[in-house]
């Protein structure tokens, strides 16, 4: 670790320190007090030049001060005068090196703290954004996609390889919801299409695209591999059965429970081809279901724009819808 690195420097400052004072004492050279002022140097070195931690380089400055004044009393010629002109030398240049280590590491540490400060607000930012991000896709009454998410999935769609090349559009909508609304109130209003939802969402495969579409209107975006009708009429069927199994109270209506109309279009989906248009088709096809009576399921041609007639869907197994 930084710490093991920076404490075996001091402890080698500290060791050659010890060598050092060793050599002055084994030497005969009568200029050696004048060599003693270099051991001054340990003390520089083991605060400015490594600056480890400010405990380490405090620690470590006032063993080598006490090797150096330890070891000045067994020197040839050192009197007092000598010790005193040496210390008045050596003190300030171990308080102003501890000072100068002491700042150092205040302002590394400062540095430190400001840059996890940063990291933290930028993790935290950025996991606000991702949260407003999801949040401004989805629904907040019934949680599925909002019309931006399905905006983004279609574009998605549009990006996947050739061989998907069809998709299919339903759009489910719950039948006399204003009625329901106004004879049963808005928050049972809500309530309801919480639960059609779920009901939808259940009905769904998981890569299906289910949305929110309008105020009780529901789109789903399904992938197939086959322009055939089949297995989106059946997704549907499966769709308004469900919902009707869900038997909630609507007295002002013949089935006396909440039922759902269902439009579906099956076009191609490439580049060329906008979703709107296979929107429309769909949207025209439920107009129609709604018109003949409701609780029913209509095929809308992508190619003409309009309903096409009824087709079988009741003889399909709802069990087998997905």
């Amino acid at each position: 670790s930084i710490r093991r690195k920076e404490l075996a420097a001091v402890l080698v400052v500290c060791i050659a320190t010890v060598v050092w004072c060793a050599v002055l004492l084994g030497s005969e050279n009568p200029h050696v007090l004048g060599y003693f002022y270099a051991g001054l140097v340990f003390l520089m070195v083991l605060t400015i030049v490594l600056m480890p931690a400010f405990e380490y380089s405090f620690y470590g400055s006032l063993f080598v001060f006490a090797c150096l004044y330890a070891t000045i009393g067994f020197l040839a010629g050192a009197d007092s005068s000598y010790v005193v002109n040496h210390l008045a030398l050596s003190v300030p240049v171990l308080v102003l090196t501890l000072l100068a280590n002491y700042r150092f590491c205040a302002e590394s540490l400062r540095l430190y703290l400001e840059k996890v400060s940063v990291e933290t607000l930028r993790e935290e930012l950025a996991a606000r954004n991702a949260e407003l991000e999801r949040i401004s896709h989805v629904d907040p009454l019934t949680g599925l996609a909002n019309r931006r998410a399905l905006d983004r999935h279609a574009a998605e769609l549009q990006q996947q390889p050739p061989r998907q090349s069809y998709i299919a559009v339903i759009i489910v909508d719950v039948d006399y919801f204003k009625t329901f609304n106004d004879y049963y109130g808005h928050s049972e209003g809500d309530r309801c299409l919480r639960a059609v939802a779920s009901a939808i969402r259940t009905a769904c495969d998981a890569d299906d695209i289910v949305c929110r579409f309008g105020g009780e209107e529901f789109l789903i975006l399904r992938s197939e591999y086959s322009p055939r009708p089949r297995c989106a009429l059946a997704l549907a069927e499966n769709i308004r059965h469900q919902v009707a199994n869900l038997a909630i109270p609507h007295q002002t209506t013949q089935e006396g429970k909440v039922t759902v109309s269902v439009g579906v279009c099956t076009g191609p989906f490439d580049p060329e081809t906008e979703l709107e248009s296979l929107i429309k088709a769909a949207d025209i096809a439920l107009y129609e279901a709604k018109r003949e009576g409701r609780n029913r399921v209509r095929f809308g041609s992508y190619a003409t724009g309009s309903a096409l007639p009824q087709f079988p869907v009741y003889l399909f197994n709802a069990v087998n819808a997905k």
